[in-house]
């Protein structure tokens, strides 16, 4: 059990086999999976090369391990994880290629580009490629190419990679395509209609380009690989409360395809399973995918069901049990042969019963980030 306190929203990548996580506490937090030592970065506007503020949204580390730091109104900072340094960056209005803004949402890149999401400005790029004086250099993607931010497009909840050249933006406007062309990167092609309209906080693509689209208040949205869907052909899974086969919530929250090829998709009241393989779904986009839900929604107490409707994140573990961070009734383990769940919360030595997150290191201890701070289990 790690003794970081505090922990209200908390990302887990691993940098230099260290978690770091963020909190509404003064720090950000750090667990080593070696030594279980901890630590933490203080923000000192005092201090040359501190954390820029303690108000953290968003981690990400790019392909050269570096931690990337977004904040909540005062821009981003950088970890260096050599030198143990921090470079901040934020927006300065006499600097017209400093960052359009100061709220970053969520991260995602390549090999050379780092793409910065904001609540509110579109997105920010900049290239790994330091100015002589160390500073870096931002360019605004302004959805369809505006010379301002004007549409709910460019408030930016998370950039999904589809391949090198190709990502897919959610917003408050829905899903776009952020693309590398000939001129370089465009967010929106001018004149093209968006991929879908409406609220989008997190999207799934899978190993063959199909993309599925978890809506904040529409159901579930699937899109057939577009490179053999010209036309944007898309089928909705919306939520029926007198289908018992149909997804059980219209705010979508998780997603996960199984290593048995199960398709699981977590909602603010509860969970469901595809009763179909997933590989056995005909995904072509010639019709739409017979697509029924096994819904696991907790009506009232039961020992061996759910405990708890709001499914944060969804795991697969080594054993091929299913374990899912639930928001107020902690950890739930499903054994998908028999149906059933068993619990750990605070009363079994959980930190907290609101879980944000789930992380496997490599020999088999699970990481789990709580409203409290973090617990590992050896399992």
């Amino acid at each position: 059990d790690i003794g970081v306190t505090g922990v209200q929203t908390c990302a887990l990548p691993i940098c230099n086999r260290k978690i770091y996580c963020f909190s509404t506490d003064v720090a950000l937090y750090y667990a080593d999976l070696n030594s279980h030592q901890t630590g933490q970065y203080l923000p000192d506007p005092l201090k040359l090369g501190s954390l820029l503020d303690n108000n953290i949204t968003c981690l990400f580390e790019d392909f050269s391990g570096n931690l990337w730091v977004g904040n909540q109104g005062l821009g981003l900072s950088i970890l260096n994880l050599n030198r143990k340094a921090f470079y901040s960056y934020k927006h300065d209005p006499t600097n017209p290629k400093s960052m359009i803004g100061n709220i970053v949402m969520c991260f995602n890149g390549t090999n050379r580009e780092i793409f910065v999401g904001m609540r509110q400005g579109g997105i920010n790029m900049t290239t790994k490629q330091k100015n002589a004086d160390g500073s870096s250099e931002f360019r605004v993607l302004n959805y369809q190419k505006q010379t301002k931010p004007s549409s709910n497009f460019d408030n930016i909840w998370d950039i999904a990679r589809e391949s090198d050249s190709l990502f897919w933006v959610a917003s408050n406007g829905g899903v776009a395509r952020l693309e590398k062309t000939r001129q370089g990167w465009i967010y929106g092609r001018p004149g093209e209609k968006p991929l879908y309209e409406g609220v989008v906080r997190k999207i799934l693509v899978d190993k063959d380009r199909n993309i599925w689209v978890g809506t904040f208040g529409d159901g579930l949205k699937f899109f057939p690989a577009l490179r053999k869907n010209p036309e944007r052909k898309s089928y909705g899974y919306p939520a029926d409360p007198a289908n018992a086969e149909a997804i059980s919530d219209k705010s979508i929250l998780s997603m996960l395809i199984d290593s048995k090829n199960r398709f699981w998709v977590g909602t603010n009241s509860g969970l469901n399973l595809v009763k179909t393989a997933y590989n056995r779904l005909d995904l072509s986009g010639k019709e739409k995918p017979d697509i029924r839900f096994k819904q696991y929604v907790a009506v009232k107490p039961k020992v061996d069901f759910l405990n708890a409707n709001e499914i944060n994140c969804i795991f697969e573990n080594t054993d091929g049990k299913i374990w899912l961070a639930t928001q107020g009734g902690g950890l739930n383990i499903m054994s998908p042969d028999s149906g059933k769940f068993s619990h750990i919360t605070d009363e079994n030595g959980l930190r907290g019963n609101d879980i944000l997150g789930i992380l496997s290191d490599k020999v088999g201890h699970k990481w789990i980030s709580t409203n409290k701070g973090i617990t590992t289990f050896d399992a």
